[in-house]
């Protein structure tokens, strides 16, 4: 009887936790293709393959090596996503991630009028940044950018709460400005954070409802949620953006070293198979990720969404 009991705890928990997770795609919205209707068509596809969500990411300048790896093309994921809108009826749109770049009061107005024109399906992700010469190109301190994002959450949270904001911090001054942003979501749209480091944790623990790193090691992640149960009253929603190679080869060796500047590929990656990349996702859920932005590789993405839709997401779901 008591292993019985045990057997269907455990079977339960693993239902519920099953239940409640949610598997997107990242489509490549700078660099995938020099003919916009190739993204309508991969967002459409996207939704028909059953996927959770619609992830676009924030590029501003091409690399050196930009070339040799992707299309000549960098478009921007606010109005990427609001086209997507308009072509999808229920899949979520989110972004993984946009960089500090924009005034808040910008921000906030790009962000509510999407939330509006996909009918409260907008998820947004934000980070830091990481390439110095685009934020310099912005006029924005490299060095303080983790602050300035922190001022530019607080103000969006003071917009969509509909308040007269008098704000008076280091990077944005505002005084008497009565905000009519009311997003359809309330109070507003969900917030996440990206990033690997213990500031981006306590950055999703204080002012977002997700955390979503990006490549990290399971090991790594196992630590992260250590930390933030010794020292935060809760948990975020734990999310991964993570690269799928059903292949490793030369040129993704060469994009990694080369481009992403990443060691422990094999660590960081889904790499293999199917079923290596099934194992490698469930260690993950394993440990309490629920929410999953599958990456590709350039060049792969349409294959990778559909090999991932098919003999992937049923197994996992």
């Amino acid at each position: 009887m008591f292993f019985n009991l045990v057997t269907l705890s455990y079977i339960l928990h693993l239902i519920f936790n099953m239940s409640s997770l949610s598997f997107g795609y990242s489509i490549r919205n700078s660099g995938m293709t020099n003919d916009y209707n190739v993204l309508l068509n991969a967002a459409k596809l996207c939704e028909k393959l059953g996927y959770d969500v619609i992830w676009v990411s924030e590029r501003l300048l091409p690399t050196d090596n930009w070339k040799k790896f992707f299309a000549n093309s960098i478009y921007d994921p606010l109005i990427a996503l609001s086209t997507f809108a308009l072509i999808t009826k229920k899949i979520k749109l989110g972004t993984s991630v946009l960089n500090p770049f924009r005034h808040p009061l910008i921000t906030g107005r790009m962000l509510t009028t999407l939330d509006h024109v996909s009918n409260g399906r907008l998820i947004v992700g934000l980070g830091i940044g990481w390439r110095k010469i685009e934020l310099d190109s912005m006029g924005i301190n490299f060095q303080q950018r983790g602050k300035i994002l922190d001022e530019q959450l607080d103000i969006l949270k003071l917009l969509w709460n509909n308040k007269k904001i008098n704000f008076n911090g280091k990077f944005y001054d505002l005084n008497n400005i009565v905000s009519n942003e009311t997003s359809i979501q309330k109070p507003h749209p969900p917030i996440w954070i990206g990033g690997n480091s213990i500031k981006a944790i306590n950055r999703a623990c204080e002012k977002g409802s997700g955390w979503i790193p990006s490549s990290i090691k399971l090991k790594e992640y196992v630590k992260s949620i250590d930390y933030i149960d010794s020292n935060m009253s809760s948990r975020p929603n734990l999310g991964l953006d993570v690269n799928v190679l059903f292949n490793y080869e030369s040129k993704h060796r060469d994009y990694f070293s080369n481009y992403n500047n990443m060691t422990d590929v094999e660590e960081r990656c889904a790499i293999g198979s199917p079923s290596d990349v099934i194992n490698y996702i469930s260690e993950f859920i394993d440990i309490g990720v629920k929410y999953f932005v599958f990456r590709p590789f350039p060049g792969e993405d349409i294959d990778t969404m559909k090999t991932i839709a098919k003999e992937i997401l049923p197994k996992l779901k």
